[in-house]
């Protein structure tokens, strides 16, 4: 499914959420912010994966950042909700899953 990673996020009141960028900021919390964040994050669990698994993660982020109009199958939207599942609390899972979720459909 085509993605567009650049969606902004809402918490659970509608109200969208925020990030401080590298100038001490406010911006918008896209979905790519946190699923390249979540990707490339290392992660205690990070130690059973090959370095293909790690190739994997790091051309996903790639593809995120590089190539907006790609193409991703459902088991690498799956892959990104994992490590989104691992990496962020219950705020940013809610608003980030619904949006994957739909690429899939």
């Amino acid at each position: 499914m085509k993605m567009d990673f650049s969606t902004p996020l809402a918490d659970v009141f509608g109200k969208p959420m925020t990030k401080v960028d590298e100038n001490e900021k406010s911006a918008p919390l896209t979905l790519r912010c946190v699923a390249t964040q979540a990707l490339m994050t290392p992660h205690k669990s990070d130690e059973k994966l090959s370095g293909q698994d790690k190739f994997n993660l790091h051309d996903l982020t790639r593809r995120i950042v590089h190539e907006p109009d790609t193409h991703f199958t459902s088991g690498e939207l799956d892959s990104i909700k994992d490590r989104i599942g691992l990496m962020f609390p219950q705020a940013v899972i809610g608003a980030t899953y619904p949006l994957l979720d739909k690429m899939e459909e």
